[in-house]
C-alpha cells in the first residue's frame, strides 16, 4: 500500500477489528510502522442511528 499510495493522503477505518477478533491497538501499531513517513489518519466511524 505504501508503494502504491506514496505521497497521497490515506485514511483507514477502525471498523470490523473487534468483530473479527482483532485488537485495534496491535493493528494500529502495525499500520503506524508500515506507513511511517506518509500522511494518514485512523477514522472512527460513528453510526448516526445510535444517537
Amino acid at each position: 500500500m505504501k508503494k502504491d499510495c506514496s505521497e497521497k493522503r490515506i485514511g483507514y477505518p477502525r471498523t470490523g477489528a473487534s468483530l473479527a477478533g482483532g485488537r485495534c491497538n496491535i493493528i494500529s501499531h502495525t499500520i503506524d510502522d508500515e506507513l511511517q513517513g506518509e500522511e494518514y489518519i485512523l477514522v472512527d466511524f460513528v453510526n448516526p442511528k445510535q444517537f
